[in-house]
């Protein structure tokens, strides 16, 4: 025999062969679907993520004004009272030295 001469694989071997190639070619395409289906899942769940933190930061929006160190929150019933002192140049004819301008002594 020569060694150049090839030999003949019989139909059983082109029917092999081409099984093979086949179970090949199943195996990197579910490779590929499996890697774009997981990623799309993940896309899909870090949006969902992203949405539910939008809509919680809506909800406790209104909230942070609340705990807000610079929003200055003034009571309705709380009076402020404001000492208005009289120039010392004028001087009143008759009145006691610690009467003001309101009448009240001591103010």
């Amino acid at each position: 025999m020569r060694s150049n001469e090839k030999k003949d694989l019989g139909m059983l071997g082109y029917m092999l062969g081409l099984l093979m190639m086949v179970i090949i070619i199943a195996i990197g395409a579910g490779i590929v679907v499996g890697y774009v289906y997981k990623r799309g899942r993940d896309l899909k769940e870090q949006h969902e993520q992203k949405v539910y933190e939008r809509e919680m930061q809506r909800i406790t929006l209104p909230l942070s004004a609340f705990t807000n160190p610079a929003c200055e929150l003034v009571d309705e019933n709380t009076i402020e009272v404001h000492t208005n002192q009289t120039p010392l140049e004028e001087t009143h004819s008759g009145d006691a030295p610690l009467m003001g301008q309101a009448g009240t002594p001591g103010a």
